[in-house]
């Protein structure tokens, strides 16, 4: 996969008082499939350090086609200490095959 784009978001949620602040953040990108069979997205991780962070939410409207572009959005809840951290987003496909790594994600 080539990527063409990456948009990073984050908004604050409620949280009881006491407890630690929640983000809810997602990372909209554009992605170019360059191979010859058509792409679809099966698992989302957002990591730090090497170690895994969360395992988010993800969405796509339609499998990839070959040699066409289409959009991926992923979605998670994150404490705010981890969430204003560089964080490196993996996504796999259906076959569990790692096909995207982005890394130094942030939500500003």
């Amino acid at each position: 996969m080539n990527v063409e784009s990456v948009f990073a978001y984050r908004y604050n949620t409620v949280v009881p008082e006491g407890e630690e602040p929640v983000f809810r953040v997602a990372v909209v990108m554009t992605l170019k499939n360059p191979g010859t069979l058509s792409w679809t997205v099966g698992k989302a991780t957002l990591a730090r350090d090497g170690e895994e962070a969360k395992q988010s939410g993800v969405w796509q409207p339609e499998p990839l086609a070959p040699l066409d572009w289409g959009f991926i959005v992923v979605e998670t809840e994150l404490p705010e200490r981890v969430a204003r951290e560089k964080l490196t987003l993996r996504l796999w496909d259906e076959n569990g095959t790692q096909s995207v790594e982005i890394g130094n994600v942030s939500f500003p």
